[in-house]
């Protein structure tokens, strides 16, 4: 899929085209347990509803990079604790399914990276005018970063 008619732009890249450099800075920036959890991390979770009761708001999520493509591939982004909890039920289900580096790739290509660009390659085209494979660290970094405030890039 290379573009879909509601403005939105993807563009998919195999896992084995995306450098190691750049997958491991969305694991330290989105989910430092990816590889030790089946799809939810429980002290992250509870971590963010202490932090919201505190609040009395939702401020933070808690997700793993699991839930954020359930999240990005089926469902909304109303947040809203029954949204979490189908959230919790689907990165369940795609854990059973498929491999770490199936949903590290599936992730990487449904991210919302702002300004209609959805997935790593897309927002590097978007952003740099050049494909994954020929941005710097720092590009890559910059990139990294997006996903967690999108609405701060917007142009």
């Amino acid at each position: 899929m290379s573009e879909i008619s509601t403005g939105e732009k993807r563009t998919y890249l195999k896992l084995e085209d995306i450098t190691p450099f750049l997958e491991n800075l969305f694991i330290v920036t989105e989910d430092q347990k990816f590889y030790d959890h089946a799809g939810v991390d429980i002290s992250g979770i509870s971590r963010a509803l202490l932090i919201n009761s505190q609040n009395k708001t939702i401020e933070q999520g808690g997700s793993t990079i699991t839930q954020q493509l359930a999240r990005n591939v089926y469902l909304s982004h109303n947040r809203l604790y029954n949204r979490k909890l189908s959230e919790l039920i689907y990165a369940h289900q795609i854990e059973r399914k498929k491999s770490k580096p199936e949903i590290m790739e599936l992730y990487l290509n449904a991210i919302y990276f702002s300004n209609g660009a959805y997935g790593i390659e897309a927002a590097s085209q978007y952003y740099f005018s050049k494909p994954t494979g020929e941005l710097s660290k720092a590009e890559l970094a910059f990139l990294a970063a997006i996903p967690n405030n999108p609405e701060n890039y917007t142009s």
